[in-house]
């Protein structure tokens, strides 16, 4: 089997409005995500597991939704704000400050969490970002690409 890098132009629609709702629909109805094999694909790393989490817009109080890649340890699921290394949090991040309750759906099963940020300090935070890093080597290079701290938050049962 001959393997490839995905194309420039493929990359581009699936980081658009279009392949956005095609992976959300993916991940609700198959557990899979397009838009994380293409990045994984791109950057030369086994895909992350996703998940889909609802959030409430901090501003509008309208549901959000997005396809986040997750890291399980310890047997509790976490979220790091990467954001691609930009220099603010991510929206979805944001929203869980403002109201920590989401929704999520994990290999077609949803379940309702209660999200707790990670003190960066902390020795969970140091444990929990060692282990991503074995996962995925990208979240050193985010972090070594920004200034400011990448925030981790744990998704509790609610």
């Amino acid at each position: 089997m001959i393997r490839t890098r995905p194309g420039k132009q493929f990359v581009q629609f699936m980081r658009g409005d279009t392949g956005k709702k095609i992976d959300k629909f993916l991940v609700r109805t198959t557990g899979f995500s397009l838009l994380m094999k293409t990045f994984s694909a791109m950057v030369g790393f086994p895909p992350m597991p996703v998940l889909m989490i609802y959030t409430i817009g901090r501003k509008s109080g309208v549901e959000r939704s997005t396809v986040m890649p997750y890291v399980e340890m310890d047997g509790l699921i976490y979220l790091i704000g990467s954001n691609g290394a930009k220099t603010n949090d991510p929206f979805w991040m944001e929203n869980l400050r403002a109201n920590p309750r989401a929704k999520i759906i994990v290999d077609r099963r949803t379940s309702l969490r209660r999200a707790r940020f990670l003190d960066f300090d902390s020795d969970e935070r140091a444990k929990l970002w060692a282990f991503a890093e074995t996962k995925t080597p990208q979240y050193a290079t985010y972090q070594n690409s920004t200034t400011r701290p990448i925030p981790v938050v744990a998704l509790e049962p609610a």
